[in-house]
């Protein structure tokens, strides 16, 4: 069996200030100042963002190369933003959200979805999140996914939803992932 392909995208978006990509337009690229939630320009650039994922989800199912439930996006900030959301519209493997997810607030979810916060993460809160989300809160600043526990509870929400299971990752982190729970 061949391997499955894989595929990675920086966010479209070349933010100034040498800061990056991100997925959407959250700041005035002139001053550096916040756009707040519902400000036009970043409104329009995350729905194009959500377009471009969910649209690329769609050809890789009709081209047959990929069955969607062996689809994973693991995001982080602004692509968690727009994984969240995809996650509302689209149903897939599963996405796992570090440091981000709260755009796509109170909407149900059609795909399982892995929320990485840090306790003391100000901006993105730690809040429900619908029934297909599942929270791991770290204590510090961010979630990163650069600690062993956030690697070790990825992995445990990971190998159930795995197409090929993997027995052996699921001893050796405990299988259920967010505290066990499936």
């Amino acid at each position: 069996m061949k391997n499955p392909p894989s595929f990675g995208q920086l966010g479209p978006h070349v933010i100034p200030f040498d800061l990056g990509h991100g997925w959407y337009q959250s700041m005035d690229y002139t001053t550096g100042s916040p756009l707040p939630p519902l400000h036009p320009t970043r409104s329009r650039t995350f729905k194009e963002s959500v377009d471009k994922v969910c649209n690329f989800l769609s050809t890789i199912r009709d081209e047959g190369q990929a069955s969607l439930e062996n689809v994973f996006i693991i995001s982080y900030a602004s692509g968690a933003d727009v994984a969240m959301e995809v996650a509302g519209r689209v149903a897939f493997g599963g996405a796992a959200c570090f440091r981000g997810g709260d755009w796509g607030k109170g909407g149900r979810k059609v795909t399982d979805v892995l929320q990485v916060l840090g306790r003391r993460d100000k901006r993105y809160g730690i809040r429900g999140g619908g029934e297909r989300v599942e929270k791991f809160v770290v204590d510090k600043d961010g979630a990163m996914g650069d600690s062993k526990e956030e690697v070790e509870e990825l992995f445990k929400w990971l190998a159930p939803r795995l197409n090929k299971r993997m027995p052996k990752m699921e001893q050796m982190f405990g299988g259920g992932g967010a505290g066990g729970k499936t």
